[in-house]
């Protein structure tokens, strides 16, 4: 007999004890704060042991009544002071009724506790959720897209600033594009202009980045970072005499489209207010391009003009599918047929423009700015 009721006691204990568990344990999970799996496993735990500690109660309540034999003796409920059939070795006691009693109050109050932490806890969910995709919406960053691009409106001033970027096609306009502030002046008699060439030798579009955020020193000169200057337009020459040749053709004018985009994206966002253009500058010759620098055969030498005409070319598609002002010195510069005009390229080296090509350059950048009123009269 004593061994079946200490067995009976050790399976209620046993239940008890997993019950309390896996409430506390649901507690610790809770309190890590793992996004989604402390409330996930950590409720889930907490109300499994909830609903063992009921069916534990359950238990109790349906013992059967004990055999009365002679190891029984009488003592009074500790509750409703009625007699109760107890072991010898027992003092106390509380009734069958008023376990059963206190074992429904219990359970009544574990199921109220059970039904509160439940709607508690379904609120905090419902609330968390909603909090954490507001979140989402907030931090997702939206994919900035400016195109097509709308340029804006330059107020009326007395000066005006431009800045000019570019390989040594641009650096041949000289340090501040004298040809072009006076062919400006001839529309714009009243006004003043200033022009800062940021046209370097040897200079690929890879450079742009660094040229735009954190300046160069030039032959002792330094240039400061353009996007830190003030401006009112500013030309962004293609680049195409200094091709990405390391790269397949292909690569490379993707490589000069991104850093195209980039710059223009850049300029967008910290100078609103200032036009943006790309220029193609003049036609290579397919027949003489470089003849007094390099001595190659004549098909190498127009695979190297065919390569530069890709970039010159990608420029302007780049520029027309996003609305970006064209300046096209390169149609400018060709013959009825289709070829470079070679009045606009220097003798010395088959490369750079002449005289005439600067002047063609020069014109070519006032016309633009007065047809597109980019200053205003």
């Amino acid at each position: 007999m004593k061994d079946n009721s200490f067995l009976s006691l050790l399976d209620n204990f046993g239940l008890l004890i997993l019950s309390i568990i896996l409430f506390l344990g649901g507690a610790f999970i809770l309190s890590l704060k793992i996004p989604f799996w402390s409330l996930f496993l950590g409720i889930a735990s907490i109300q499994i042991g909830i609903v063992l500690i009921i069916i534990t109660y359950e238990i109790i309540t349906r013992r059967k009544s004990k055999v009365i034999t002679e190891n029984y003796k009488t003592i009074p409920c500790l509750i409703c002071k009625k007699l109760n059939y107890v072991p010898k070795y027992q003092n106390t006691t509380i009734c069958d009724s008023c376990q059963l009693r206190i074992a429904k109050s219990a359970k009544s109050f574990m199921i109220v506790v059970f039904a509160l932490f439940s709607l508690t806890s379904f609120t905090f969910l419902v609330k968390n959720n909603q909090d954490i995709r507001k979140k989402a919406i907030i931090e997702t960053p939206i994919p900035f897209n400016p195109y097509p691009y709308q340029k804006p409106t330059i107020p009326k001033k007395q000066s005006y600033l431009t800045f000019i970027v570019g390989d040594s096609m641009v650096k041949a306009l000289g340090k501040n594009a004298n040809e072009l502030r006076l062919d400006l002046i001839k529309y714009y008699p009243n006004n003043e202009f200033v022009n800062y060439n940021y046209g370097f030798s040897a200079t690929n579009i890879l450079s742009l980045p660094k040229i735009f955020n954190e300046g160069v020193t030039v032959d002792g000169e330094t240039f400061l970072p353009i996007i830190k200057e003030g401006f009112d337009l500013i030309i962004i020459e293609s680049f195409a005499y200094n091709p990405l040749s390391d790269f397949s053709i292909d690569e490379g004018l993707k490589k000069q489209t991104e850093t195209l985009d980039y710059i223009v994206k850049l300029l967008i966002k910290d100078h609103p207010n200032s036009v943006i253009a790309i220029m193609a500058t003049i036609a290579p010759s397919k027949k003489y391009f470089a003849q007094s620098v390099y001595d190659i055969s004549l098909e190498e030498r127009q695979k190297w003009v065919e390569e530069r005409i890709s970039y010159i070319n990608n420029a302007i598609i780049f520029a027309k599918d996003r609305n970006i002002p064209l300046i096209n010195v390169y149609e400018k510069s060709l013959t009825e047929n289709g070829e470079a005009n070679l009045k606009y390229i220097d003798p010395n080296d088959f490369i750079h423009p002449s005289d005439e090509g600067i002047r063609l350059i020069s014109k070519t950048i006032a016309d633009f700015i007065y047809e597109n009123r980019i200053f205003p009269e």
